[in-house]
């Protein structure tokens, strides 16, 4: 299997990287913003796979008390996680359809359900 490879100039740095057409160079660097901008790109991945496990169609394997959510309220949700990851807001606590919690931080995504007697 033969990769191709390109030379790619760093956003940040300028330096240039040897790197697949697919793979963006800010990824790979090793300057200052690439590395931090590498960090919180992983942060936000993590963060949707979070929200994937929690609120998407396999959610009840981590609770039975957890329903899967609809796409436009799933949609809604990984805008606000990027929001976050963004350092626009520190933290973000939405109430879905469901009754449940949703809360957002810097690099965490939690679910909250709260069962009335």
């Amino acid at each position: 299997m033969d990769v191709e490879l390109e030379e790619k100039a760093c956003p940040f740095c300028g330096q240039l990287i040897m790197c697949g057409h697919d793979v963006k160079p800010e990824r790979l660097c090793r300057c200052a913003d690439a590395v931090r901008y590498a960090a919180d790109a992983e942060t936000l991945e993590d963060m949707q796979t979070l929200l994937d496990e929690l609120f998407g169609e396999n959610c009840p394997d981590c609770s039975k008390s957890f329903i899967p959510v609809g796409p436009e309220e799933l949609s809604a949700l990984n805008h606000v996680i990027v929001l976050v990851s963004a350092g626009l807001f520190t933290k973000a606590v939405i109430t879905l359809q469901d009754g449940s919690q949703c809360i957002v931080k810097k690099d965490a995504v939690t679910r909250k359900i709260t069962i009335k007697r």
